[in-house]
């Protein structure tokens, strides 16, 4: 007679992290908020874009996603509000600490091409118009290939 052995097969974690569809959505109506609060003041509100009345109005424009988002989930409505809260702080940490932190060196730029500035970002000129390459040796003398160096060890015989 003979015996089956049944094999086991214990049950493994699919999801170690613990990410799922719920905190998936969570981010990204965060990343909506993120994006909608500090737009919507600039489009919506444009005197109130700086200071302590644009945080404010940034902060009651979050509130204002929250209540517009619930009607869709309570996921939404504190993803959205969630969101908004980050872009105010982030709004209030750039304006007030930004220079300490090296934040506020980022600014709009109208230059295609990298340029070389000073710390105040006045541009110094375009330093590739003085650019002259040098010219091309012709590949016969050269055994080396792209880098022009030759195979030689140090006994200065080729290999």
């Amino acid at each position: 007679m003979a015996r089956h052995h049944k094999r086991h097969h214990y049950g493994r974690r699919k999801n170690p992290f613990g990410i799922d569809r719920q905190v998936m959505t969570s981010v990204a109506y965060g990343v909506a908020g993120a994006v909608a609060v500090p737009t919507l003041n600039a489009k919506l509100l444009p005197s109130m874009n700086s200071g302590v009345s644009g945080y404010l109005a940034k902060a009651a424009l979050s509130f204002g996603l929250k209540f517009a988002g619930d009607m869709i989930s309570k996921n939404a409505g504190d993803g959205l509000f969630v969101g908004g809260l980050i872009a105010t702080g982030m709004a209030i940490v750039k304006d007030t600490l930004g220079a300490q932190l090296g934040l506020s060196a980022y600014w709009p730029s109208a230059f295609p091409i990298p340029t070389i500035s000073n710390p105040w970002g006045m541009t110094a000129g375009n330093p590739y118009a003085q650019f002259n390459p040098a010219p091309i040796a012709s590949a016969a003398g050269n055994t080396g290939g792209v880098s022009g160096l030759s195979r030689r060890g140090r006994s200065g015989r080729a290999y």
